[in-house]
C-alpha cells in the first residue's frame, strides 16, 4: 500500500516538474522572440581539410535565427551528401514530427520531414523528402534559401513556434560550399 502512495506522489512531482519546465521553455521562447533582431544574423562558412588535396574546403554554411533560439546549417559533405541541420539548444525536436517552411517569397508554408543524426538527439532536414505526399523538395528548399530574403520554420516543440532566419548573404555562403576557402576554418559569408 505504501508503494502505491509513493508512486502517486512521485508521479505528481514528475508532472509538476514537466509543467514547470514547459512553462520555462515558453517564457524563454517568448522572451527571445520579443528581443529578435529584424535584420537577422550573419551567415558563416566553415571549412575542413580535404584529405586528398590538403586544401581547406567549405563544408557548412550556418546562420542563427533572428531570435537566437535556433541554428540552420546547410551541409555539403565530402561524400557528396547534402542536408540541413536544425538545432535549437535546450529545445527537444523529435524526428517524428514535421516542420513547416515558409519563404517570404511564397504565399503558403510547405511541410518537410526531419531525421536524426546517428546516436544523437539533433535533427536535420534530409535531401530525400516525400514529395508525393505534398512535402517541399530539398531542391526547392535550397533554392529558396538562395533566392528569398527570409525563411521561417515552424518548430514542432513547446506548443510549436516559428523561428525566422535572414537569408541576406546566404547565396554567397551556400554557393561557397564544396569550394576552396582561405586557410581559416571559419569565414564570414561572401569572403
Amino acid at each position: 500500500m505504501a508503494s502505491c502512495c509513493t508512486r502517486k506522489i512521485k508521479a505528481k512531482k514528475e508532472k509538476k516538474e514537466k509543467e514547470r519546465a514547459a512553462q520555462e521553455l515558453r517564457v524563454k521562447i517568448a522572451t527571445a522572440q520579443k528581443n529578435a533582431t529584424p535584420e537577422g544574423k550573419e551567415w558563416v562558412v566553415y571549412g575542413r581539410r580535404d584529405p586528398a588535396s590538403d586544401k581547406n574546403i567549405a563544408r557548412t554554411a550556418s546562420i542563427t535565427s533572428n531570435d537566437g533560439l535556433c541554428y540552420l546549417t546547410v551541409q555539403k559533405r565530402i561524400n557528396g551528401g547534402e542536408l540541413t541541420g536544425l538545432d535549437c539548444p535546450g529545445i527537444k525536436i523529435s524526428e517524428y514530427d514535421d516542420i513547416y517552411v515558409k519563404f517570404d517569397t511564397s504565399e503558403t508554408s510547405r511541410k518537410m520531414e526531419l531525421k536524426s543524426y546517428s546516436d544523437s538527439d539533433d535533427v536535420y532536414i534530409p535531401s530525400s523528402q516525400f514529395e508525393y505526399s505534398g512535402n517541399m523538395s530539398y531542391q526547392d528548399f535550397t533554392n529558396g534559401l538562395v533566392t528569398a530574403g527570409a525563411v521561417a520554420i515552424k518548430i514542432p516543440a513547446a506548443d510549436s513556434f516559428w523561428v525566422r532566419f535572414s537569408l541576406k548573404g546566404s547565396t554567397a555562403a551556400i554557393n561557397q560550399l564544396g569550394k576552396k576557402i582561405p586557410n581559416a576554418n571559419r569565414v564570414r559569408a561572401g569572403l
